[in-house]
């Protein structure tokens, strides 16, 4: 035996927005699960950031990797790591606003609070600590560990190095 039951007036107000507010939570999950797939079709991973063509990257953190297009291989963990990047490839920037600006370096080692913070189109520079490195904007071969470690070096020189 089947039974039925009307619900009218305020209760069925209530039960509809009950109903669309599940809905809602399930079609945002559902958006997310999708993005998340489609991500891993393309081989990447980003969990925040707008990465469109690149492959192979991994971003984890607010803002990481959100410009990106075409660079590929690159990694980026912590807020606003890599975010400006858009054909930069082989980088790993580790810590708040690592390579945040580089836009078309590769081969760049970061990994620290604002280490390699301006690099722009620098390539095949390691460095490590807070702030290294941070004024380079196209040097190349550079390397910087500890604490501020060429934090004013520009364009830089070849094979320069601070420990």
């Amino acid at each position: 035996v089947a039974s039925s039951m009307i619900i009218e007036g305020e209760a069925r107000n209530k039960a509809a927005q009950m109903m669309s507010d599940k809905f809602g939570q399930d079609l945002a999950l559902l958006q997310e699960k999708v993005k998340f797939s489609n991500a891993l079709k393309a081989q990447t991973l980003v969990i925040s950031g707008d990465n469109t063509i690149g492959k192979n990257n991994v971003g984890l953190g607010y803002a990481t990797l959100k410009c990106n297009t075409t660079g590929k291989n690159n990694i980026a963990i912590g807020n606003v790591a890599l975010q400006n990047t858009t054909y930069g490839s082989n980088n790993v920037a580790q810590g708040y606003y690592a390579l945040n600006n580089n836009t078309g370096g590769n081969s760049n080692f970061a990994q620290g609070y604002y280490s390699l913070f301006k690099n722009t189109t620098g390539y095949n520079n390691f460095a490590v600590g807070y702030y290294t490195l941070y004024g380079n904007t196209t040097g190349i071969n550079n390397f910087a560990v500890g604490y501020s470690s060429m934090c004013n070096n520009t364009i830089g020189c070849t094979i320069c190095s601070s420990i």
